[in-house]
Order: C-alpha cells, then sequence, then structure tokens
C-alpha cells in the first residue's frame, strides 16, 4: 500500500470518526446543527463526487467526500427531524441552493448530449471542469448560514468534530497532491480540500473564541476584571 492509499484511507476514516462524533453530539442534544447548511452539504457533497467520478478522479480523492455525502446526509435528517425543512432565508442561501441545482442540470444536460452524439467527449471533459468548479463554489457559500450562526450562537457547535474534519480534510489534500494530474483533471481537485481547511478551521475558530469580535486580542489583552470600567479607569492588563 503507498503512501497516498494510507492518506486516503485515514482521510475517509478521520471524516467518518468525526461524523460519529457529530451525530452522537446531536443526537444527545449538545449541538444544535444548522439544517440549511447540512441540506446543502448532503446535496452538494454529493453532487461533487458525482462529478468527480465521471471526469475520471482517482479513488483517492472519493474517499472522504463519499463519506462526507453520505453522512451528511444523516445530519440533515436529524435536522429535518428536529426542526423540519425550511427554505434558505437569505439571498446567498437561495443563490447556493439554486446554483447546485442548475449545475446538476446543465452538466447531465451535457451527458445526455454526449450520449446522443451531439457534442465532443472534449466539450463533456472542459464541462466536467466548469461544472466541478461550480460545485466548489457553491460548497464554500453553503458555510455562509453555519458561519453566522456559529458567530451568533457559538454554544450551538463544540469544536472537535470540527477540528477532526479539518484534519481529514489536510489528509486529502496530501493524498490528492501525490495523484493528482493537474493537466487532465485541472486544479479543481486541490482546490476542494484546501477550501474546506479554511472553512471548517473558521468554525473551530468562531467556537474557541466565541463571536466578540475583539476575542482573539482578548487572550492577550483583557480588562482586570477586578473593576468595572468606572473603578478601573478603562485600564487594562496585559500578560506576557
Amino acid at each position: 500500500m503507498s503512501d497516498a492509499d494510507l492518506l486516503a484511507w485515514a482521510s475517509g476514516a478521520v471524516e467518518a470518526l468525526a461524523y460519529l462524533t457529530y451525530i452522537r453530539l446531536a443526537c444527545r442534544r449538545v449541538i444544535d446543527p444548522n439544517p440549511v447548511s447540512w441540506s446543502m452539504f448532503a446535496y452538494g457533497s454529493a453532487l461533487f463526487v458525482t462529478i468527480e467520478h465521471v471526469i475520471g478522479a482517482s479513488w483517492h480523492a472519493l474517499v472522504l467526500p463519499a463519506v462526507c455525502a453520505l453522512s451528511s446526509l444523516v445530519v440533515a435528517g436529524l435536522c429535518f427531524r428536529r426542526r423540519g425543512f425550511r427554505w434558505p432565508d437569505s439571498p446567498i442561501e437561495n443563490a447556493a441552493f439554486l446554483a447546485d441545482l442548475g449545475i446538476t442540470l446543465a452538466y447531465g444536460g451535457v451527458l445526455l448530449a454526449e450520449q446522443a452524439g451531439l457534442v465532443a467527449s472534449t466539450v463533456t471533459e472542459e464541462a466536467g471542469r466548469i461544472a466541478l468548479s461550480g460545485a466548489i463554489l457553491t460548497s464554500v457559500t453553503a458555510f455562509v448560514p453555519l458561519l453566522r450562526s456559529t458567530f451568533r450562537r457559538p454554544s450551538a457547535e463544540r469544536a472537535m468534530p470540527w477540528v477532526m474534519w479539518t484534519l481529514s480534510y489536510g489528509l486529502l489534500f496530501v493524498a490528492t497532491v501525490l495523484v493528482i494530474d493537474p493537466e487532465a483533471q485541472g486544479l479543481q481537485l486541490l482546490v476542494y480540500p484546501l477550501a474546506n481547511i479554511v472553512l471548517h478551521g473558521a468554525v473551530v475558530a468562531l467556537v474557541l473564541t466565541g463571536r466578540r469580535p475583539m476575542a482573539i486580542a482578548r487572550i492577550v489583552v483583557f480588562p482586570d476584571r477586578r473593576a468595572g470600567p468606572a473603578q478601573s479607569g478603562g485600564r487594562v492588563t496585559v500578560r506576557a
């Protein structure tokens, strides 16, 4: 078994373990998953895996997204059971949801056209790259409701599963670097794990620091808690 094989299986295993942790927390009502984001994750991940498979991506790049697609369906189901389905309530969320549907219809139409002999295979390959780029973009926008709700209420999430997901995408990135053929498949397969490292890491940061804009700075510089502003004169204590 090569290094790429080990990394690919490890990324899928860590991804699955993170989902088990997250689902357990959700079932115990320790966390409150965002239903809009998770419904978009479920559909978007399934779409991404399908496009990757059609364009001939290595199985190394498919393991983690496949685990994500199946597991996010479970989380979305838990959200629907708890809150019921609701349509996205912001223009960005609506646009991302409709974009996923549009990508599905457009790319499906190109595939059918190729089967009917109406377009060349080179057109289908280029359409696959464009569709993959669109799927990555919508996976980024799917995080908008989650990041917004976590910023407002950090207690609705826990850091551990998001740390594990960030790690799993790091493993996927290294595995993909070892096997990717940029000329044949483009660089989208590398952009996908990188984008998810940043997005999952952002959730970790929001959960750990809370919603205050200056929360990170307060780790180093924070008001003297022994006296109110009137008593302390607005002084701050700096700890090395």
